[in-house]
């Protein structure tokens, strides 16, 4: 019965929540409808074409669509890359090769920086951050006007964004889902608004990752409000201060950089600057420290942001500044993050002793 039961589901002809939920209650846990043998996800939205059109999104400033698979549900957002910000086909912002949405992503690049998301999430931390399934991938439609190469990532159904739920909905999130959010600390995401945070039966999904992986030059960029929530100042799980403190830096740029190297060969619109490269392996060393000293979420973000000071103007932040005077120098990278990791301690230490009772007495 139950071999029937997940064949049946394989194919597709009895997918739906009650049969899933039945089968895993007798026999573990099954992989998603598309990482089974049966259809690729690519093949899946392949089929769906023939079957639906098509259907322009609403939001955003990339052109993007909803994609069908092959019994008709919406799987998979798309996002052509001559579609996105400043890009030829994009008809939501003035098109031209010279516009730049975000410092250090050309228009195109974010489909590479999506499936980036995804396979470091995947292969260097073990899907800890469950970043949804992300291909690149080349579809023919004339919603498209033709055939576009871009990145498809896997809806996520009976989902709402973080800024649609009220209060004490978002303080029902668990600490576990919460602590997703800092794959966007990871990987210094420059679009991280609560609208890119998406929260479905009360997991959390971290959508649209193209302005992630920015240089040294799109640093000042950083933008996460989400990280003035009240949970963003509570200490983390000892188990996630465990993961980041043992980040493999090794291993986790190397998938970074085969990664990188696949999309290049696809487009060589992808290629990732040394630059790039050697900002991400930066902010890893932050991370482990992060781990290494207990920071807080708001703690974390502090030394990445940009000040702005009393004259309005924006300065660097630590991560930036640090980085720029000591370019390639791991050594002394390392020790001037971990100076600026302590410098976050002391402030906690103050704040909480001015807060004592006893400071106003």
């Amino acid at each position: 019965m139950f071999v029937a039961l997940k064949a049946s589901i394989q194919e597709g002809h009895a997918y739906n929540k009650e049969a899933r939920q039945f089968l895993e209650t007798y026999s573990g846990p099954i992989d998603s409808f598309y990482e089974l043998p049966y259809r690729t996800f690519e093949e899946e939205l392949r089929l769906g074409l023939q079957k639906a059109a098509p259907a322009p999104t609403k939001h955003g400033v990339n052109g993007s669509f909803f994609l069908s698979d092959s019994g008709g549900r919406r799987a998979a957002i798309f996002k052509p890359m001559n579609m996105e910000a400043g890009a030829p086909k994009n008809h939501r912002l003035a098109a031209s090769s010279n516009i730049q949405f975000r410092d250090s992503i050309l228009p195109g690049q974010g489909a590479g920086n999506e499936v980036l998301a995804y396979e470091l999430d995947k292969q260097a931390f073990g899907g800890r951050y469950e970043i949804p399934k992300t291909i690149l991938v080349r579809l023919r439609h004339e919603a498209f006007e033709g055939e576009e190469l871009g990145s498809a990532q896997q809806f996520v159904p009976d989902a709402r964004s973080l800024s649609e739920l009220h209060a004490l909905e978002i303080d029902a999130i668990s600490q576990k889902e919460w602590e997703k959010l800092n794959f966007r600390l990871i990987s210094g995401s420059t679009d991280a608004h609560m609208g890119n945070i998406l929260v479905s039966e009360g997991k959390l999904f971290l959508i649209d990752s193209g302005d992630d992986f920015v240089g040294p030059e799109g640093q000042h960029q950083y933008y996460d409000p989400w990280t003035t929530h009240p949970k963003a100042h509570r200490l983390l799980s000892q188990q996630e201060y465990n993961f980041l403190h043992n980040i493999d830096i090794k291993k986790t740029m190397h998938v970074f950089e085969q990664t990188a190297l696949s999309n290049e060969q696809t487009s060589p619109v992808l290629k990732v600057s040394k630059d790039k490269y050697l900002t991400q392996v930066t902010r890893l060393y932050l991370a482990k420290l992060v781990g290494k000293y207990r920071l807080t979420q708001a703690e974390w973000f502090d030394i990445m942001t940009p000040k702005r000071g009393l004259n309005g103007k924006i300065y660097p932040g630590q991560l930036e500044t640090i980085y720029n005077k000591h370019v390639g120098d791991w050594l002394k990278i390392h020790d001037a993050l971990e100076i600026a990791v302590l410098e976050q301690l002391k402030k906690r230490e103050k704040t909480a002793y001015e807060a004592h009772p006893a400071f106003h007495v």
